[in-house]
């Protein structure tokens, strides 16, 4: 695969984490019930799935590139679990688990924003 691609779907994969994450810092409800909306469509779980497993592999092949190899790696494989587990676990089950998280109280989920805020920071900095 073309290195700059990967250091390109990378980073915009970065970029797109700080923004919703600080934009669920600064608005956690107006991010949620985005969220929300978009989870209820019948595509949602394909496009998770999709998302995770394009996302995971371009961490996993991206990470020889970066300034942190491992943690790259290690990441990608976290996100193709994610898309077994969505799969696995199914539409319902996943429904449950974002009720349980949008019942947080604000400081949490601001917290947690802030997190990936930091996180998607790392991605940027890693491979640019």
């Amino acid at each position: 695969m073309n290195e700059a691609l990967l250091v390109y779907l990378v980073m915009g994969f970065g970029v797109m984490v700080t923004t919703l994450c600080a934009w669920s810092a600064l608005k956690p409800d107006s991010l949620a019930d985005w969220l929300v909306r978009l989870w209820e469509k019948p595509w949602s779980v394909p496009l998770a799935v999709c998302i995770r497993l394009v996302v995971g592999v371009a961490l996993i092949a991206a990470a020889p590139m970066s300034r942190q190899p491992t943690v790259l790696a290690i990441v990608g494989w976290l996100a193709i679990a994610g898309a077994v587990f969505v799969l696995a676990a199914g539409k319902e089950r996943v429904s449950r688990m974002i009720g349980w998280v949008l019942r947080w109280p604000p400081v949490v989920m601001r917290a947690w924003s802030l997190i990936g805020v930091a996180f998607g920071i790392f991605l940027v900095w890693s491979v640019s």
